[in-house]
């Protein structure tokens, strides 16, 4: 009988769990923080997409080093589609800095298929950039962002990490367009759309 019961199961596992794919377009990691009281790294992820996520690992690294779950360990049975929730896993980081930036690693521990995910998350809407077409730089003198582009922009807009717009510029023709004058540290996006749309996105830490 324990053949039949083997194979009874290992068919009900393949009903529970999702296909072997993550969509990993849909999902982003919405914050990153250290609980004081328990010393984890608490990411958290939203799965915007339609796939379960079996026994999820969290990697974190830094400059091309591992400062989370070396050992690629899991702390839940899983992440159902649609939820956000936040999984605390070990680190050799003390504290986040302002401008923090890092690559996570999503791995589905079951299918052992995974994402590489970039915090802070790209806000929704916006495009990646295409650097063979444009150029963005800092000018330290003025404190200020400089775009170059072949595309000619019909507006240009600063963005927070949150996806919220804090400055827009209409036919951006200066060659200082987006200042950055009393902005607090951090990670912004520029979006600079053209007469079809939006054209490109650049992200910069300030």
């Amino acid at each position: 009988m324990k053949k039949p019961i083997l194979i009874f199961a290992h068919a009900l596992c393949s009903i529970c769990f999702s296909a072997q794919e993550i969509d990993c377009e849909n999902i982003c990691v919405e914050n990153i923080q250290i609980n004081d009281g328990t010393g984890f790294l608490e990411v958290t992820i939203n799965n915007g997409s339609d796939d379960f996520i079996n026994y999820p690992i969290i990697i974190v690294e830094v400059d091309d080093e591992i400062v989370a779950n070396p050992d690629s360990t899991f702390k839940l049975f899983g992440q159902m589609a649609g939820t956000t929730v936040t999984h605390n896993v070990t680190t050799t980081l003390t504290e986040i800095p302002p401008g923090f930036a890092c690559t996570v690693y999503l791995i589905d521990g079951f299918w052992d298929v995974g994402c590489t995910l970039y915090y802070p998350c790209i806000p929704d809407g916006v495009a990646a950039t295409d650097e063979s077409a444009i150029h963005v730089f800092y000018d330290f003198l003025n404190d200020c962002v400089v775009v170059q582009s072949e595309i000619e922009f019909a507006e240009i807009e600063l963005l927070n990490s949150f996806g919220q717009v804090i400055q827009s510029k209409e036919n951006p023709v200066t060659s200082c367009p987006v200042n950055l004058a009393g902005l607090s540290s951090g990670v912004y996006f520029l979006r600079m759309k053209s007469e079809n749309g939006i054209a490109a996105c650049h992200s910069f830490i300030r």
